[in-house]
């Protein structure tokens, strides 16, 4: 068993943390009555160890804005997606699902939903909110 989760920590399998991955399957397995009891059960999970999320510095910022840059629908689009990405500190998918009702112009707000179903609001500034309207 320990192989194997050291098989699924190596480079090139991602996909969710092994444990939760493993513990998964196996209950799985357990609920399919393909076997009577989990090899995980005794097992604790091993410890992944938390790896930072990389930060973009400013001249990064800066050319990644730049890029967006322009007048056609595209450009207006990529526009608002990242600065709206970067002010809200918002997930992908919590953009992703945004309507046009879920902004308010008048607050420069966005209300999204969160993980879990759990609406919250997040404000915007100005040039995020031009590139909204836009």
């Amino acid at each position: 068993m320990e192989a194997w989760i050291g098989h699924l920590l190596a480079p090139g399998h991602g996909g969710g943390a092994p444990s939760v991955r493993s513990s998964s399957w196996f209950k799985w397995l357990e609920g399919e009555e393909e076997l009577n009891r989990s090899p995980m059960a005794t097992m604790k999970p091993p410890t992944v160890p938390a790896s930072p999320v990389p930060v973009l510095g400013d001249d990064q910022l800066t050319a990644l804005l730049r890029v967006c840059e322009g007048k056609g629908f595209e450009d207006r689009r990529d526009a608002a997606l990242v600065r709206t990405l970067l002010d809200t500190g918002s997930r992908l998918a919590e953009v992703a699902g945004l309507a046009v009702a879920d902004v308010d112009f008048g607050h420069d707000v966005v209300h999204l939903l969160g993980k879990g179903s759990r609406p919250r609001a997040c404000p915007f500034e100005r040039r995020t909110s031009h590139a909204l309207d836009r």
